[in-house]
């Protein structure tokens, strides 16, 4: 039986599900950091987590895995 093709990319669809996940599991990681003491194993654990998930998606996004989206004041209009 043939194998499927690998691609070098996911595909946008795949992309997109993984984005969504990623900002569900992020929400969930704040609220468990909120609930444990700082920085001992479990907040450190999970801090670990959400750096490896910005990491993942900034690469997905063929953004430079260090990459952190500047905040912008809340009335720029996102500009």
């Amino acid at each position: 039986m043939p194998h499927k093709k690998k691609k070098e990319k996911i595909s946008a669809a795949g992309l997109t599900q993984f984005e969504r996940a990623a900002a569900s599991m992020r929400g969930t990681l704040r609220e468990l950091q909120m609930s444990v003491t700082p920085f001992k194993h479990h907040y450190r654990a999970l801090s670990d987590l959400g750096d490896s998930l910005r990491r993942t998606e900034n690469l997905l996004n063929d953004r430079p895995a260090e990459y952190v989206e500047q905040h912008r004041p809340a009335l720029s209009g996102g500009k």
